[in-house]
């Protein structure tokens, strides 16, 4: 596969989307040299790619698209990829999701990752994700967390 994207980069490639059905076979340290060596050529595919790898299939493994997230530069893929692995993350685990998305830095991608969160855990905890707003000091992702919950509160089950 390396070199498969090394000669679509040889050839003036400026993106090429790789399917997350390849690159679920991969080893993370694979996947991070591939990121490594050729990110700006497989940004476009990451963000699907990671969001997939950390929960969409049956054996989720965030932690591990966590550390190719780490080894992507920073910017706006980078920023889809961590609100994918949060929204996945919190499907199985919103507690672990939240606490990953607290390091996230604050802006955007933290507020819609803190959104995902609190929309997943209110959906099987609801005590429990307001217990997790209650804790979060005041801040932007606090009034996102807080305003996806009251939301979904006010829908009826």
């Amino acid at each position: 596969m390396q070199s498969l994207i090394g000669m679509a980069a040889a050839n003036g490639a400026t993106s090429l989307e790789l399917p997350f059905t390849l690159l679920e076979h991969l080893q993370p340290e694979t996947i991070k040299g591939l990121v490594t060596e050729h990110g700006q050529l497989l940004h476009d595919s990451l963000p699907a790619a990671l969001t997939q790898l950390a929960g969409a299939y049956s054996r989720p493994k965030p932690e591990e698209a966590v550390e190719i997230l780490n080894s992507m530069t920073d910017g706006l893929a980078k920023d889809e990829a961590a609100v994918g692995i949060v929204g996945a993350w919190a499907q199985s685990d919103p507690a672990a999701a939240a606490n990953w998305a607290s390091t996230l830095a604050q802006g955007k991608a933290q507020e819609v990752a803190y959104r995902n969160v609190a929309n997943s855990w209110a959906r099987v905890d609801p005590a429990g994700a307001q217990s997790w707003i209650d804790e979060m000091k005041p801040s932007p992702g606090r009034d996102a967390a807080t305003g996806e919950f009251e939301f979904f509160a006010d829908i009826p089950v």
